[in-house]
């Protein structure tokens, strides 16, 4: 069955929350990451002024990726899409979810001068796939709780 990708709507909100509760045990840290009174507000942010996009295949929603429009931290004059969010169910992983997702982000993102990518530490995305589409990888991230 085909998979679709459009913007996300009000209606997927359950379905987005659900998936950012499994998102949240992935980090193995003792900071609770998402505020879950804040959830729902971000996405409805990012929704309406930002992008959020959902993969759908049927009537079953499969995956999302969404991010933030933004002037470059130190170049305003360069403008960004910077993505914040990308999941894709366990069960439909290693197919054209991510693929097809991305792709729709970076039409979202055409009108940018550059989009900025992040990965959890464990995706099987190869540095040789990204290359191909186009991206250079640039950085590694860290992080340190100070619990």
């Amino acid at each position: 069955m085909k998979i679709t990708v459009r913007r996300a709507e009000l209606q997927d909100m359950d379905w987005l929350v659900t998936r950012f509760e499994k998102a949240d045990k992935v980090y193995p840290i003792q900071i609770e990451i998402f505020s879950w009174e804040f959830v729902e507000q971000r996405l409805v942010d990012m929704m309406t002024n930002h992008v959020l996009l959902v993969a759908e295949q049927g009537e079953e929603l499969i995956g999302y990726i969404g991010g933030y429009y933004a002037p470059h931290i130190f170049n305003p004059k360069i403008s960004t899409l910077i993505q914040a969010l990308w999941w894709v169910d366990e069960q439909r992983r290693g197919g054209r979810a991510s693929y097809l997702l991305l792709k729709e982000f970076e039409k979202m993102g055409s009108v940018c001068d550059l989009i900025w990518l992040s990965f959890h530490r464990d995706t099987n995305i190869k540095d040789s796939s990204m290359e191909r589409l186009g991206y250079a990888k640039t950085e590694k991230w860290y992080l340190k709780e100070n619990v």
